[in-house]
């Protein structure tokens, strides 16, 4: 599942006034919940949705359980009219997989801005093309706060079966509990390495045993798709490094990006995946992939050697260790120098 945090900025400037914009959006959005219980009760409200509302408080009681931090979020509920909650833009040099980036007060660096309508981020990615650079779209059904705001549940979030949706809301209580201003890519990898090992073990505890087996089956294609976008990504690095003109570049490019979308372009069992290729791909949509497709390993050798009781005593010491080293790669690795071997 290829997922995109958007971050609702406080401060910062941009064509259009973005921060404002999109603060203005937001006020309105939140200014239209309504608390769960009164929904769950609405005589008017289709027992489907009563039933995913339901479903999401059971997963966000087993996720403050196992130590993620709520303050307050899903408690209330906003309905879309659309199938998003927002739409995203990033961009990268023609030939360079270095991500174009904008700096905010509090979040830091992000490689992505993202827009309320669909119009708006449309014109930024129109902009972004006109001073020649590789512009990757999308739209996602969810984003997180960090904390400044009590986040709702919105409408896009519950168009997923049970185990998604588990998957999607213990990614959004991480970035809660835990943000480092530092880096995107290691909050984004943080976030999925906890709503896989959580998800898993609330399908186990549940005793959701053919839930477990199919979620265990998308993680596979995952991992087709994760060792695709690296494969795809190394053989751009290479090319991109080579002595060659920049024409010459351009050139190998476009026959690199169809070689990989069609002889070498995996089988997966998920149609989502296979619809994946018919998007436009470039090197800000490589960039913008391989944010979301995370290697673990460092992730579960930390956890092991931590041996934490839940996933909350993991992220508290992770948060001590980057303050005491200022990098949270580096935080991660030290977990097994001071942790059970």
């Amino acid at each position: 599942m290829l997922r995109v945090l958007l971050i609702i900025l406080v401060m910062g400037s941009a064509k259009g006034c973005y921060v404002l914009d999109q603060a203005f959006t937001q006020n309105s959005l939140l200014n239209s919940r309504r608390a769960l219980s009164e929904v769950i009760q609405d005589d008017k409200v289709d027992d489907e949705l009563k039933a995913s509302l339901k479903e999401a408080q059971e997963i966000i009681s087993y996720a403050h359980k196992n130590g993620l931090t709520g303050a307050g979020a899903y408690e209330h509920f906003v309905a879309l009219e659309g199938d998003a909650i927002s739409y995203v833009v990033s961009a990268a040099p023609p030939l360079s997989l270095e991500p174009y980036t904008w700096w905010f007060p509090i979040v830091g660096e992000v490689p992505y801005l993202g827009f309320f309508n669909e119009p708006d981020r449309d014109d930024k990615a129109n902009e972004l093309k006109e001073q020649g650079l590789d512009v990757a779209t999308g739209q996602v059904g969810a984003f997180s706060s960090l904390g400044w705001f009590e986040d709702p549940l919105y409408s896009s979030m519950l168009r997923r079966d049970p185990t998604s949706l588990a998957h999607l809301l213990f990614h959004e209580l991480t970035h809660r509990t835990f943000w480092s201003q530092g880096s995107v890519r290691f909050n984004e990898n943080l976030a999925e390495f906890v709503a896989l090992n959580l998800t898993k073990k609330y399908l186990i505890d549940g005793g959701r045993h053919e839930d477990l087996e199919a979620y265990k089956d998308r993680r596979q294609d995952k991992l087709l798709y994760i060792e695709w976008v690296q494969g795809l990504k190394d053989e751009l690095e290479a090319l991109y490094q080579a002595n060659i003109s920049d024409e010459e570049k351009l050139q190998k490019k476009k026959a690199v990006f169809q070689r990989f979308l069609t002889t070498e372009y995996p089988s997966f069992k998920s149609n989502g995946y296979q619809r994946i290729k018919n998007r436009e791909w470039n090197n800000a949509r490589v960039m913008a992939a391989s944010l979301y497709s995370p290697k673990l390993e460092e992730f579960e050798r930390a956890l092991s050697c931590l041996q934490p009781q839940t996933i909350g005593e993991f992220l508290d010491e992770l948060a001590l260790l980057e303050e005491e080293h200022g990098e949270p790669f580096l935080a991660l690795n030290h977990m097994c120098q001071g942790g059970k071997e």
